[in-house]
């Protein structure tokens, strides 16, 4: 049912009335759209350690229905939190000690995140 939630919320909305043969005859499910809104960029740490990124919520979901960063491929993911300005780095130098060091988001395994924001992990 995973997979028929997937395409409910694709877009595909009678799939539920489809036969799975009518199903499998169709090939792969249709792309996963990202909200229009979506600003968010990804970045991820590849086996050899390196992190790579930023990327797209949307180029995250098309690798996704391409069978990449997901199950056995799947990779440490994070939101990308972009760089402070030189202007609030130099701000920081003149400030006191007491600022709470920048939030680095937490590392997470790909298949867990929701990247279609709708409250589900995505497929």
């Amino acid at each position: 049912t995973s997979a028929a939630d997937a395409l409910v919320r694709s877009g595909r909305g009678g799939v539920y009335e489809e036969t799975r043969e009518a199903l499998e005859a169709s090939g792969k499910p249709p792309r996963m759209k990202a909200k229009p809104d979506d600003r968010r960029r990804w970045e991820y740490r590849a086996k050899d350690g390196k992190t790579y990124g930023p990327y797209t919520t949307q180029q995250v979901l098309d690798w996704r229905a391409e069978g990449y960063f997901t199950g056995d491929g799947g990779v440490p993911m994070r939101q990308y939190a972009e760089p402070k300005a030189a202007d609030d780095l130099a701000g920081d130098l003149e400030d006191s000690d007491d600022d709470a060091p920048a939030q680095q988001m937490k590392w997470l395994h790909s298949d867990d995140i929701d990247f279609l924001g709708d409250g589900q992990e995505s497929p």
